[in-house]
């Protein structure tokens, strides 16, 4: 197997790596699918490109971002119905007051 090397966000090249090193750099998120590689034998491109690389996506999975405490557009127009009928109803005790 190749070793690799990237080019860092200062523009410096950085390595060489093993793929199991590349691994966990793009786990950690300190290479992205952009970065800049090019491996011991000359063959240039991004990390992207490398079959089988997994990398840290700030984007939680499908499961995750339902059970996050983010209010649904249902739940955000059930509360401004609800604040809407608290302030009729306010709005009515104000009228009576004032009649």
């Amino acid at each position: 197997m190749p070793n690799y090397f990237y080019t860092d966000a200062n523009g410096n090249k950085q390595g060489p790596l093993t793929a199991e090193q590349l691994q966990t750099m793009a786990k950690r998120g300190t290479i992205t699918p952009d970065t800049l590689l090019e491996t011991d034998t000359g063959h240039k491109g991004t990390a992207g490109q490398i079959p089988g690389l997994n990398f840290n996506t700030a984007e939680p999975s499908p499961s995750t971002k339902t059970s996050q405490a983010v209010p649904s557009m249902q739940d955000k127009i059930h509360t401004a119905q609800a604040t809407a009928k608290q302030a009729a109803s306010q709005a009515g005790d104000w009228a009576k007051k004032e009649g």
